[in-house]
């Protein structure tokens, strides 16, 4: 969703494992500092060395607002960066965003629409709905809806997430959030839940946060409801320096076993003076007593006013769709490598689930499924990438 930075840092104030972390608390601090990135380098540990992996170079209009992001992969042979896919953005006259296009580069000389975001807000410049569409034999089709509601002092109490049926020609619900928040307007308690395609919602998760003085989140922990109940999943916990700034973020599962939390991955940041990331390490546990490398991401930027946040869902390309068993993801930047794909029939039942470090070189093999439409969920914690899929 895309939303100004403090609209985001007041309303959801969100902080999830990994790369979503990595984003959120980055584009946090650059909206407090005045900066605007310009390039992210992504690298990947590998035979004990850091190996370019993909970079994302952001061009801003006149005004600093965010109009275009491309992403390219690093290509060994040629010790060159080849075109992977972009975003452009058209803005309100408030800078916001109105239309979020994505595109995926043909590997030759053209950029080919994949996505299209459309955006409506209240008055205060909060999002009310989010319209995605895909492109579909030279057309866009609809997709997925997203709507909000705010209480009367603007802190966001519900979200409504619909898929469109094309034989109806109509919304269906599909998930719903359900926000608590404090006294401070930041949410303390979310509770997703999926409808069950006749009359009912089902308890799916709960994400209930802890926060310091300087209303930053310390801790996140989920539960899922299983067997009427919910049950502790994962925790991420934040470190803070005396300046206020991310230095640490530590994610772990809770293993039943042994009634404990465990060690999954962390995220060390090394910041510049005025609080923005310069580097980012992300490790994971080796299960016994190690942090072993996995992704370094390295910032540059200049000095401007950033007047958007980065979303994460126009940095997930799905393609193509319609699709005849292989579905390739491209740029999933917010999520984890852990991060969990779901794949669920029309009437909401789980079908398929794979982990993006699973597929995200070799793909996704759908062709099992039986012809019709799908729906994808990319899913990190609170952090959800939603698109519908046909499998013909």
């Amino acid at each position: 969703m895309k939303k100004s930075l403090l609209t985001v840092a007041k309303e959801r104030c969100k902080v999830s494992t990994r790369l979503s972390v990595l984003l959120l608390s980055l584009i946090l601090s650059l909206d407090l500092s005045g900066q605007k990135i310009q390039t992210m380098l992504t690298e990947s540990w590998t035979s004990g060395n850091w190996q370019k992996s993909f970079q994302q170079v952001y061009t801003y209009d006149g005004s600093g607002y965010l109009i275009n992001i491309i992403t390219q992969t690093w290509d060994i042979p040629s010790t060159s960066w080849k075109n992977s896919t972009q975003s452009n953005y058209v803005n309100n006259l408030d800078g916001t965003a109105s239309v979020v296009t994505n595109q995926i580069w043909d590997g030759v000389s053209a950029w080919t629409n994949s996505g299209k975001l459309t955006y409506t807000y209240n008055a205060s410049k909060k999002v009310l709905t989010e319209v995605s569409e895909n492109w579909v034999a030279g057309i866009w089709q609809l997709s997925f809806k997203e709507t909000n509601t705010y209480d009367g002092n603007g802190n966001l109490t519900y979200s409504l997430f619909q898929i469109w049926d094309m034989m109806l020609s109509s919304w269906q619900n599909t998930q719903q959030i359900n926000y608590t928040n404090n006294s401070n307007g930041y949410p303390t308690e979310e509770v997703t839940q999926f409808w069950n395609g006749l009359s009912a919602w089902i308890n799916s998760s709960r994400l209930t946060y802890t926060y310091n003085a300087s209303n930053k989140v310390l801790t996140e922990v989920k539960d899922l409801w299983l067997s009427g109940n919910w049950t502790a999943d994962s925790r991420v916990t934040n470190t803070y320096e005396v300046s206020g700034y991310l230095t640490n973020t530590l994610s772990q599962i809770w293993y039943g076993g042994s009634s404990s939390w465990v060690n999954e991955t962390q995220e060390n940041y090394t910041n510049n003076a005025d609080g923005t990331p310069s580097v980012i390490i992300s490790q994971e546990w080796d299960g016994i007593s190690t942090w072993n490398n996995s992704n370094r991401f390295t910032f540059t930027y200049s000095s401007a006013t950033l007047n958007q946040e980065l979303s994460i869902d126009t940095r997930v390309i799905i393609y193509p769709n319609p699709t005849t068993g292989l579905l390739r993801i491209n740029s999933v930047e917010g999520f984890s490598d852990k991060a969990r794909l779901e794949v669920f029939d029309y009437n909401g039942r789980i079908v398929l689930q794979k982990y993006v470090e699973d597929i995200i070189n070799q793909g996704i093999d759908v062709s099992q499924l039986s012809k019709g439409v799908y729906y994808i969920r990319i899913k990190n914690n609170n952090i959800n990438y939603h698109q519908k899929i046909v499998i013909q």
